[in-house]
């Protein structure tokens, strides 16, 4: 059973976490990120009932959601050598704030 925690083993809280945060990006993947009008209002909603600061958790899911978006359009971008963040913040189109 090659990748199975021995019984008995005790994992460390950096280890539940690197878990944890694998287990998240996976769903991800599988299910999608959905973006409403309502989101950050629903996050800071949930960051209260998990007793973490909502800057916190807003920061988390911006980061991991660009991650996932970068990696979703890595095939198409990787052949120009640029990653998605970078062609879509170029594009002419999109104005500067």
């Amino acid at each position: 059973m090659a990748g199975r925690a021995k019984r008995g083993f005790i994992m460390d809280e950096i280890r539940k976490g690197q878990i944890a945060l694998l287990l998240f990006k996976q769903r991800m993947r599988e299910e999608g990120i959905r973006i409403k009008p309502n989101m950050r209002r629903e996050v800071a909603n949930e960051a209260k009932k998990i007793d973490i600061p909502v800057e916190e958790a807003m920061e988390f899911l911006e980061e991991i959601s660009r991650e996932m978006f970068d990696e979703a359009f890595k095939k198409e971008f990787s052949s120009k050598g640029r990653s998605a963040r970078e062609i879509l913040g170029t594009h002419p189109d999109r104005t500067t704030g």
